[in-house]
């Protein structure tokens, strides 16, 4: 087993590889009534273009997906955003159409196992991954987390309170 195996499956036991979870996921829901015809996904991982294939394999299985993307995964729209999600089910008159939600942050695994930064594409060096919900640990851990959204860094000031107090409500300035 390869020292990223090993960081896998000590951190993550039972972790899939996305094609088996999708699998399983299809599986699951499939005799709900769930099929890419009357199923709008809704995928909320993190922006980093690390994630777009798994983005795109769940394209490819459910159709195009609305995104809820943000930073560490965590949903960035408001209530017009939502509203717009909710509103592109499909659905056919008398019948309900299927909303299926993926949700998750991600993070770096080397090839050598180590957790928290990936070697991206023409960079010289591993950088850390999810750098966002990295820099909102080391924030904590200095005692400088944010204590209001600053509306310069909207995104990241949300998500750093919400983790502090979930209670926080996603649109407050």
């Amino acid at each position: 087993m390869s020292s990223f195996e090993e960081s896998v499956e000590e951190l993550f036991p039972g972790a899939l590889p996305s094609e088996e979870f999708l699998d399983q996921v299809e599986a699951s829901v499939g005799p709900m009534g769930f099929t890419p015809e009357r199923t709008l996904s809704l995928v909320s991982v993190c922006r980093d273009e690390l994630t777009s294939r798994f983005t795109t394999r769940i394209d490819q299985r459910w159709g195009t997906a609305f995104t809820l993307a943000g930073l560490g995964g965590v949903p960035a729209l408001g209530r017009t955003g939502w509203q717009a999600a909710l509103a592109h089910i499909p659905a056919k008159t008398g019948e309900r159409g299927c909303v299926l939600v993926f949700g998750f942050p991600h993070i770096g695994i080397e090839v050598d196992g180590t957790v928290g930064f990936t070697q991206r594409r023409g960079q010289d060096h591993p950088t850390s991954t999810c750098g966002a919900l990295s820099q909102i640990f080391t924030d904590a851990q200095s005692g400088n987390l944010p204590l209001h959204v600053d509306v310069d860094d909207y995104e990241a000031t949300t998500l750093s309170l919400r983790l502090v107090d979930p209670r926080m409500p996603p649109a407050t300035l």
